[in-house]
């Protein structure tokens, strides 16, 4: 399976990390000591999977180094600030009357890594880097 790894000060890495089936699974066999929170990144209505990032739950109040911005659905903090080690990988949906253990994962196409190459470009992350300090500075 191919997910991508983002590690604090280190350029994104996509990797094949061997016949793992589930999301929580995942999440162990690469980040380790961590509660698993999973946020949505992409997801098109018309395809039969999303693009998550999977990331730890406690990360800020465990005051993990800042990894990277992103931008969000949230109209209260459009920016986010990502800590600690962070993994993408994309997941199944489920129909509306299947129940499941866990959400499914498969690798990543290449238009997942094409959005995340974007995401990770110095001049979008330097704009959103700029965008959530104005946003979360009063004096700004």
């Amino acid at each position: 399976m191919i997910v991508a790894i983002k590690e604090v000060g280190k350029d994104i890495e996509f990797k094949e990390i061997g016949d793992v089936k589930y999301r929580s699974d995942v999440f162990k066999e690469v980040i380790k000591d961590a509660y698993l929170e999973s946020v949505t990144i992409y997801d098109n209505p018309q395809e039969s999977s999303f693009l998550a990032m999977l990331v730890d739950e406690d990360g800020l109040l465990k005051e993990l180094p800042t990894n990277f911005y992103l931008e969000l659905d949230n109209p209260l903090f459009p920016i986010q600030k990502i800590v600690g080690k962070v993994m993408f990988v994309r997941v199944k949906k489920l129909s509306l009357l299947e129940e499941a253990y866990d959400y499914e994962v498969i690798d990543l196409t290449e238009g997942d890594k094409i959005r995340l190459a974007f995401v990770f470009g110095d001049n979008y992350q330097s704009k959103l880097k700029e965008m959530f300090i104005r946003n979360n500075n009063p004096l700004y």
